[in-house]
């Protein structure tokens, strides 16, 4: 919300184990990673820009990490913050292309307005 108020495209980012962040949208050139403009931000951790602290500092085995956003609906950010692709496949309880397909779905009923 702070984010938003400051002028700065922000989206939340759920990990269904159990916790919750945030992502902000930076200007290309500010801090931005190839081309990749989304930048990891957790102010319950005072965290910024380290999106492994989860999986290298805490232990964590991320399944599921999806962000939520106006424009771009629910997203799969789970190897972002993942620690190796191995690690959370083996974690999941369906198959990537199954995923995608219920985020889409998703997406579509938000976009209907849940119809």
């Amino acid at each position: 919300l702070m984010l938003r108020a400051s002028g700065y495209q922000a989206r939340y980012v759920f990990d269904i184990k159990d916790h919750v962040w945030c992502e902000v949208r930076l200007p290309p050139g500010d801090r931005a990673r190839d081309g990749d403009t989304w930048v990891h931000t957790d102010p319950c951790e005072n965290a910024f820009d380290d999106p492994r602290m989860y999986a290298e500092g805490w232990g964590k085995r991320h399944s599921y990490v999806v962000a939520f956003d106006e424009d771009m609906g629910c997203v799969d950010v789970t190897p972002i913050y993942a620690k190796d692709k191995a690690t959370w496949r083996k974690e999941r309880e369906i198959d990537d292309a199954h995923f995608e397909r219920v985020l889409k779905a998703v997406n579509a009923a938000a976009a209907s307005g849940f119809e």
